[in-house]
């Protein structure tokens, strides 16, 4: 088991800090760096899903607030998550079991690519893993305590909604068992739902704004649903369509998993169908419910509000890796050490691609620098969406240069320490920025994320108030697996041949650019 969680923290360190924030990460960053009462400001009014990671973030960051520092939080969540994972297996299927799946997780690609990102959702698995950890317990032993239950599933709800899923998911899967203890589940659940119910009130205050947080995620599909069985299994998220290459290698690790996880069924079925009725019984029915409801239930509210995304998902990756482990202890003595050896060569063959791509992934970092060499006294700045400021801004102190000679027209100068409205994400364009942007004669414009509708009308309304006097003399393209960044640079019109002239050579070698790297 020490050997598992070793092998999960040196494969979670690698180009740890290497990789460029992006826009989320820096919304991570920029709130838990708030004083505790504007910190729990932006919590009430302006991002509640997050609030559990958001408020131990905030104290880890007196450690420092450089990537691979702030990422660190999610590397120990991920690992931490490696011996519950065990405890969990080890109940539920014996420790041979619980020692596979652990392994399993620890050289998980897409469970490693959030484990190196600042964001909530490793905390998410580990939180959901521990909840079904105690309800077993709860359930299994006499006078089992509930309240670490209620604690894990409150607390994991407060780290992401999703997590909220997981009391259906164990309703139905407690069907399975003789003699269940309805009445203190029950009890525990609507435990549950109260502590959650100031996180639901805000949740859906914020789903009614006209910028829904979620107003760019797309219909689901067939394809969507095979991509988050793509990314469970152990393939890392780095391209929305892999490459042939990619293909090749991230196949071997889906047809391992489910070709062990069928094993397990039919194994089940040998034994004489799931055990229903039976005090284990209810085990292989658990896991199967963990990892099919939560998402049956987000496909279905999908149909009429799209919020089906994998990563909001990534909790199902634990029954995952246990149905897999069962489906390896299904097979003859003799077999399982090759079938366990199979799999975890499987999974580590997307791995190498995955860390060339931290390794180059530094879009933002390599546009400040691009907008620095580039920047004359007087140029005006505008960047699109707004917290592209902030990254701006990170990556400029980070290089220790002076403040580049340009005045940023939107958003507003704010320091996202003291004032949370410098997090907003669109504010409102000001009404005389037409007459701001008269006053340049060059303007650089920062575009990413304007293929999303809301800030795309952003976007088309700065051009417009462009066209009539500017016309466009340089355009420069970083593209990473987060954020596609345009740095684009307008001239006035009659003087565009002087701009030109004066104008930086292109740095071909200062990041990545177009072609280089798979976007998103």
């Amino acid at each position: 088991m020490a050997g598992a969680s070793a092998l999960a923290l040196l494969l979670r360190l690698p180009w740890l800090g290497h990789s460029s924030l992006w826009l989320d990460e820096m919304w991570s960053i920029g709130t838990a760096r708030l004083p505790w009462r504007a910190l729990i400001r932006v919590m009430l009014h302006q991002d509640s899903n997050a609030s559990l990671y958001y408020a131990l973030l905030h104290g880890w960051l007196r450690l420092g607030a450089e990537e691979g520092t702030a990422r660190l939080l999610s590397v120990l969540a991920g690992v931490a998550t490696v011996p519950a994972l065990y405890a969990l297996g080890k109940r539920l299927a014996g420790p041979r079991a619980g020692l596979a799946a652990a392994l399993l997780l620890a050289v998980n690609g897409y469970h490693l690519q959030f484990s190196q990102e600042a964001r909530a959702y490793t905390l998410l698995v580990l939180l959901a893993t521990l909840s079904t950890l105690f309800l077993v317990r709860a359930v299994e032993e006499p006078r089992g305590p509930w309240w670490p239950y209620v604690l894990a599933t409150s607390l994991g709800i407060y780290t992401h909604a999703f997590a909220g899923l997981l009391l259906p998911a164990h309703a139905l899967a407690l069907g399975a068992r003789r003699r269940a203890p309805w009445r203190a589940f029950l009890a525990s659940a609507a435990a549950v739902v109260a502590l959650a119910l100031p996180a639901a009130w805000l949740l859906v205050a914020r789903m009614r704004e006209p910028n829904a947080p979620l107003g760019w995620v797309p219909r689901p599909s067939p394809r969507s649903v095979g991509a988050l069985f793509w990314f469970l299994s152990g393939n890392p998220g780095v391209a929305d369509a892999p490459s042939r290459g990619e293909l090749l290698l991230g196949v071997p690790v889906l047809a391992a998993c489910a070709a062990l996880c069928l094993a397990a069924l039919a194994g089940a079925a040998r034994r004489g169908g799931l055990g229903r009725g039976t005090p284990s019984g209810w085990h292989l029915p658990l896991l199967l419910s963990l990892l099919i409801v939560p998402a049956g239930i987000v496909l279905a509210v999908s149909l009429r509000m799209p919020i089906f995304v994998s990563k909001y998902l990534l909790a199902a990756i634990t029954p995952l890796a246990l149905l897999t482990a069962v489906g390896i202890e299904s097979l003859p003595r003799r077999t399982r050490g090759a079938a366990l050896g199979l799999a975890l060569a499987a999974a580590a063959l997307p791995l190498p691609g995955y860390y060339r791509f931290r390794a180059h992934n530094e879009e933002w970092r390599a546009a400040t620098r691009a907008l620095l060499d580039g920047a004359r006294p007087g140029d005006g700045a505008i960047f699109l969406v707004a917290p592209g400021r902030l990254l701006f801004e990170h990556y400029r102190r980070a290089s220790g240069r002076a403040p580049a000679e340009l005045q940023v027209l939107y958003p507003p100068e704010r320091d996202e320490r003291t004032d949370p409205a410098a997090l907003a994400y669109l504010p409102e364009l000001p009404k005389d920025l037409a007459e701001e942007i008269a006053r340049h004669d060059r303007l650089w414009l920062v575009l990413f994320h304007d293929e999303f509708e809301h800030s795309a009308r952003a976007s088309q309304a700065v051009r417009a108030a462009l066209a009539p006097r500017y016309s466009s003399i340089e355009e420069r393209r970083f593209d990473g697996f987060h954020e596609r960044v345009r740095l684009l640079l307008y001239a006035r019109a009659g003087r565009q041949a002087r701009a030109a002239g004066s104008a930086p050579e292109r740095e071909q070698g200062g990041g990545p650019v177009a072609g280089d790297l798979p976007g998103r």
